[in-house]
């Protein structure tokens, strides 16, 4: 996967008209690594070219994931935007709470996700 900054894949994103795939992680967060792992699936990672994907620790960038936490500031967080960088609120996991936490161990999770957004005109 060719991951960007925030800066870089947001001016990538604009100038391209891909949506980004936006996550947030730390570096001691167990969740974060295991998530990690999700895009070395084959599948994603070809799905991943239809995006500028964004990688950010968010305790290096904190204004940038306290701007992108609409149900709160937790880790791993997947967020989709779009090519201007607004969120995509409505494309989250299915669930009432923590709704941009992806399944860590199962590629389908996000990959649902990333379809759907795929099959948008921007």
């Amino acid at each position: 996967v060719d991951w960007k900054p925030f800066e870089q894949g947001l001016a990538e994103a604009k100038a391209s008209r891909r949506p980004i795939c936006l996550i947030f992680y730390t570096d001691w967060c167990p969740h974060c690594r295991n998530y990690q792992k999700v895009f070395e699936d084959k599948a994603v990672i070809e799905l991943s070219r239809r995006f500028v994907m964004i990688h950010e620790n968010k305790e290096k960038v904190p204004e940038i994931s306290a701007r992108f936490a609409p149900d709160g500031d937790y880790i791993p967080r997947t967020l989709f935007l779009t090519p201007d960088g607004t969120l995509m609120p409505e494309v989250t996991e299915q669930r009432d709470e923590y709704r941009y936490f992806y399944d860590e161990s199962d590629p389908a999770s996000v990959m649902r996700s990333m379809k759907e957004v795929a099959a948008r005109k921007f």
